[in-house]
């Protein structure tokens, strides 16, 4: 068997325990035995647990990172932007149903760790350039100006609920988590990001909020007066 097979192997099984598990509990002897191979013979590959983990987000993140920076960095509208991202990371999630499992275990159990393994990766300075990114379409006015934790919040938990909660969907609403129900959740993501961004949105309940605030404050500002 060529070494980039057995390698593509390891990494496999390794995701498939790391899953599981999570990266505390994941045995190496474990990932060699579901590899199907010896323990030296991963050993040989991948001496350390913690290189194994960042050669499993490696592979899982492959494609994922120059994608997300090229649509980033990209001059399209709004509204186009907000939907390739929507489909990357639903992609991502259709191939891996389990990650956003996997992170939110990782995140409660040691953040500093993943982050530190996505750091490795290259992933921070996305991370970095998407930041930057927004603070420079909010200064230009192209999308509302928002705490990022906002942006975070609805844009992850929008995009996740549906892959965490699959089994319990499927169990008391009676529907199976598949393409025929999150095709329209995909839409209903898009066109709630476009509510929370877009400026011209009337619609949106932010902003609603904000100039109701903003009509007492002039009522306020005039009953002082």
């Amino acid at each position: 068997m060529e070494e980039k097979n057995i390698e593509q192997q390891i990494i496999r099984a390794a995701k498939t325990v790391f899953v599981e598990k999570g990266f505390a509990e994941a045995c190496m002897t474990e990932i060699a035995q579901t590899a199907g191979i010896s323990r030296p013979v991963l050993n040989y590959y991948f001496r350390s647990k913690d290189k194994l983990f960042a050669a499993v987000f490696a592979d899982i993140l492959h494609d994922f990172i120059p994608r997300m920076k090229d649509v980033v960095m990209r001059t399209e509208t709004v509204d186009e932007r907000i939907a390739d991202i929507v489909d990357i990371y639903f992609g991502i999630l259709r191939r891996e149903p389990l990650l956003p499992l996997f992170m939110s275990r990782e995140i409660h159990r040691d953040a500093g760790h993943l982050f530190a393994t996505l750091e490795k990766l290259d992933s921070w300075d996305y991370i970095e350039t998407l930041k930057t990114a927004l603070r420079h379409e909010m200064d230009s006015g192209t999308i509302r100006r928002l705490p990022l934790p906002y942006i975070f919040y609805t844009f992850y938990g929008l995009v996740a609920i549906p892959f965490l909660t699959a089994p319990l969907v499927e169990l008391f609403v009676g529907d199976k988590v598949d393409e025929r129900l999150m095709e329209p959740w995909r839409q209903h993501v898009v066109e709630a990001m476009h509510q929370l961004l877009v400026v011209d949105d009337k619609s949106n309940p932010l902003a609603l909020a904000q100039g109701v605030e903003g009509t007492h404050t002039k009522k306020a500002s005039h009953a002082r007066a």
